[in-house]
């Protein structure tokens, strides 16, 4: 191949998707490509009832295409050679630079090459010699199309930043086997989420026993993803916040622990970092706010409002145990509290006084303050209402209350389509919490990263 692939078409069902839902191992390949500047083009034969964009959006791929070709919106399917010309509109560089991938000979390999393409035949099955024509090429593995197509720069990609958090419930505690069985699922989840740069971790129940034990032992299941630790100390109990962070994309400055001397109330649990692609330094917090009390709540949104000054480069990221305000074009999911019982009724919403007369409401004090701050919800840049934690949390009732918070700086480097709160297994196994994943791409940013003193 003497000429750079500028686009890849892919097909859906049986390259990239199984059973109608795109594949993890597709997932990570798309982003990947993504991240090497390749254009994607969707190009399949479907059905109008069998849209594809769906099972895109589910996946949090969906950004990542800049065109996609369906048979019934186009009006021709595979492998008439009109089909074809519909993705090399979109495809928008010469034929020679596309490479179209599938598993139908016919469709996806000897249809691309008649109108000028490249083919790449997806099958785990060896063809016979002779079976592959002349200009194609064969693989197994999704994985094995990176080692084909060289990112047209190899430093597309070097700004981005990964963060993700998730909510461990009680650190993975099994309360069957009085065992941390389920912090074993912990590098499954991560998986899920393509070179995660940094991870904020929630509820690492006794990660402080036994010096420090689990949190370590944590490290070490994460050892694979390039990832460190760093553990802030609950100042309420034994559900500590955790960050990690890739070394060494990520190099510490600063630590603000509750137990060093002089360090303010505002600044516990921040975490400074270097980071490449940002002159400055980054803050980095993984918080859990009270459940049972929106008044200690609104004293912790109060102690964060300062990471939200002019220049300065701040992530916020974890279960706050609230909802946001309602962002521009779309409402917050208002749980209908009356479908809890009495006693769970009044942590998260108004206490009386404050509530409209004879209707409970969600607390959105905590948040509203953030907001009016100026920090920025990832969420509603995405205008993505899907609720955070599963649907047996508060009967039913739960909502959207784990966040990714940027400040206003860096609100800027939020790469669209990249938001993702990832349901189904095997974060179902896993906690009654749902992984929350963004990117951003430092590249964005036209001022250097400051932080308050």
């Amino acid at each position: 191949m003497t000429r750079p692939v500028e686009c890849v078409a892919v097909d859906f069902g049986g390259t990239i998707a199984t059973g109608g839902e795109v594949t993890p191992a597709a997932v990570n390949v798309l982003h990947e490509l993504g991240r090497r500047g390749v254009r994607l083009v969707l190009a399949t034969n479907v059905a109008a009832e069998r849209d594809r964009m769906p099972a895109l959006r589910s996946a949090g791929v969906a950004g990542l295409f800049a065109a996609v070709v369906q048979s019934y919106a186009v009006g021709v399917a595979k492998p008439d050679p009109r089909f074809y010309q519909q993705v090399l509109l979109h495809a928008g560089c010469d034929p020679g630079q596309v490479l179209f991938v599938g598993n139908n000979l016919d469709h996806d390999v000897i249809g691309p090459l008649a109108a000028g393409m490249r083919a790449v035949l997806f099958r785990s099955g060896a063809l016979g010699a002779g079976d592959v024509p002349a200009g194609a090429l064969q693989i197994g593995e999704l994985a094995e199309l990176l080692d084909l197509v060289d990112g047209r720069a190899d430093d597309v990609g070097a700004t981005e930043l990964t963060v993700a958090t998730v909510n461990l419930e009680t650190g993975g505690w099994d309360g069957h086997h009085g065992q941390h069985y389920r912090l074993d699922l912990l590098p499954e989840l991560v998986a899920q989420v393509p070179e995660v740069d940094v991870l904020l971790l929630q509820e690492g129940k006794e990660y402080g026993f036994r010096g420090q034990r689990l949190r370590f032992h944590a490290e070490r299941l994460l050892s694979g993803f390039g990832l460190r630790s760093f553990m802030t100390r609950s100042t309420r109990g034994e559900l500590h916040e955790v960050v990690f962070v890739r070394w060494p994309r990520l190099r510490p400055t600063a630590h603000y622990t509750p137990d060093l001397p002089g360090v303010f109330h505002d600044q516990i649990g921040w975490l400074r970092f270097q980071v490449d692609g940002l002159e400055g330094e980054v803050a980095i917090r993984s918080v859990q706010w009270a459940s049972w009390n929106g008044d200690i709540r609104l004293d912790e949104a109060q102690k964060l409002t300062r990471y939200a000054a002019p220049g300065v480069a701040a992530i916020i990221g974890g279960d706050f145990n609230s909802l946001w305000p309602d962002c521009p074009g779309h409402q917050e999911f208002e749980p209908d509290w009356e479908a809890l019982p009495p006693h769970k009724r009044l942590h998260k919403t108004l206490p009386p006084g404050l509530r409209p007369a004879g209707r409970l409401v969600s607390d959105r004090r905590a948040l509203t303050v953030l907001a009016e701050a100026g920090f920025v919800n990832a969420g509603c840049l995405a205008r993505d209402p899907t609720p955070t934690v599963h649907g047996t949390v508060d009967y039913g009732q739960g909502a959207r209350i784990d966040h990714i918070v940027l400040s206003p700086s860096l609100a800027g480097a939020l790469v669209p389509g990249s938001y993702r709160v990832w349901t189904g297994e095997p974060g179902e196994r896993v906690s009654d919490h749902r992984m929350v994943s963004v990117r951003l791409d430092l590249d964005r940013l036209s001022k250097p990263g400051r932080l308050p003193p």
